[in-house]
């Protein structure tokens, strides 16, 4: 495996310490009305969001309660 030592850094060595943290899934119930995305990725308080989907009523323009989120737990970060 060729591997580039420019600058000193070590290429393989990066990429065996990759990040090894799970991914969660989580189904949100009971969201009020004014919830959006923003909300639910700062309520849901870990560093990195996937995705997040939310339930719309395009008609009253309000969330109907209903959605998903999908995180990446980093070291030392739990599902609590």
């Amino acid at each position: 495996m060729l591997s580039s030592t420019i600058g000193g850094h070590d290429a393989n060595r990066h990429y065996e310490n990759k990040n090894k943290g799970d991914i969660l899934d989580f189904d949100l119930l009971g969201l009020p009305e004014t919830c959006d995305e923003i909300s639910v990725k700062k309520n849901a308080n870990v560093k990195h969001v996937i995705s997040t989907e939310l339930e719309f009523d395009n008609m009253k323009g309000v969330c109907r309660g209903n959605g998903r989120i999908k995180v990446r737990l980093n070291e030392g970060e739990s599902e609590e």
